[in-house]
């Protein structure tokens, strides 16, 4: 055998071998977690909270989310939980946003609203997907809109 076509020769069979089982992941659409966090909040005259939480689904293939399960932490206030059950599909690579209202009672007082800094924020819980399920944890800030007062994004 000529030098040198013996590791070529491994070297493309093991490339084939490794897109093969690639191929044969997709093919079964294996399922991952989405993407969760919080778009949007805006703040009402009065008292109550709008949330917008945004479900991102990266995968190839549609999937059903079943179940939304999440506590949500805004700057340093106790967590609020949010709890969506009704069955939405979600197609590849798309995004649903699901909205919340939290009245005046149970919205957090939050300083943000009358400094017009940042918000920060965390979510943690749990999606189904497809009868599966998935944790989630995220964190982040929403910076004030100029000019709406109490809407951050």
């Amino acid at each position: 055998m000529v030098p040198g076509v013996r590791p070529l020769l491994a070297s493309m069979l093991l490339a084939g071998a490794l897109s093969t089982l690639g191929c044969a992941g997709v093919a079964r659409g294996g399922l991952s977690a989405p993407q969760v966090r919080l778009q949007e909040i805006a703040a009402a005259e009065d008292g109550s909270l709008s949330l917008a939480i945004r479900v991102m689904n990266a995968a190839p293939r549609g999937v059903r989310v079943e179940r939304l399960e999440l506590s949500l932490s805004l700057e340093k206030t106790p967590p609020v939980s949010l709890s969506e059950s009704e069955a939405r599909e979600l197609p590849p690579r798309a995004v649903e946003v699901y909205r919340f209202r939290l009245a005046a009672e149970q919205s957090p007082r939050l300083a943000s609203l009358a400094s017009g800094s940042s918000l920060f924020w965390r979510l943690e819980g749990h999606v189904m997907l497809d009868g599966q399920r998935f944790p989630i944890e995220a964190e982040g800030r929403l910076d004030p809109v100029p000019g709406r007062p109490g809407l951050f994004y």
